[in-house]
């Protein structure tokens, strides 16, 4: 009996991991529902102005288990979560929402986003000390990513 060769391989581990990927997929279109019905009601909060349900409404959505290719939707939710929390100049608030996403979050990319975020509600606090830090911060992580 010859040894399979990985041409010979190659058909049989698609066959075998295309099932995985199937599920994995359909996991994730119910997560996604649910991530975009969980963000219309972190976004009815700030409109009301109940800030104070807003941190455990995000960790809901940012608890979620998604694939890596749809971090940086997330990132982008987290940027307009906080950016409407500041405009009601709910800083601690924002905060605590960015610090979340970057527990949830892997990439350097989206940490320098999210490390950059955090810089701008600094700024806007007046607290130039840490909006520098955090600047720096964004600014290393993003000169760590290949094409940045």
């Amino acid at each position: 009996m010859s040894r399979p060769t990985p041409k010979r391989l190659a058909p049989l581990l698609i066959f075998c991991l295309a099932p995985l990927a199937l599920v994995l997929a359909q996991d994730w279109d119910e997560d996604r529902s649910q991530a975009e019905a969980q963000y219309e009601i972190i976004k009815l909060l700030i409109k009301n102005d109940e800030f104070g349900k807003v941190p455990a409404a995000t960790q809901k959505l940012f608890s979620l288990k998604f694939p890596e290719s749809a971090e940086q939707h997330f990132v982008d939710t987290a940027e307009r979560i906080s950016a409407a929390l500041s405009d009601k100049h709910q800083y601690d608030v924002a905060h605590s929402v960015l610090d979340q996403a970057l527990k949830a979050c892997k990439k350097k990319k989206s940490h320098g986003r999210l490390y950059k975020e955090k810089a701008w509600i600094f700024k806007k606090q007046g607290n130039d000390g840490d909006a520098m830090k955090y600047f720096e911060m964004a600014n290393k992580m993003l000169a760590e990513v290949p094409g940045s």
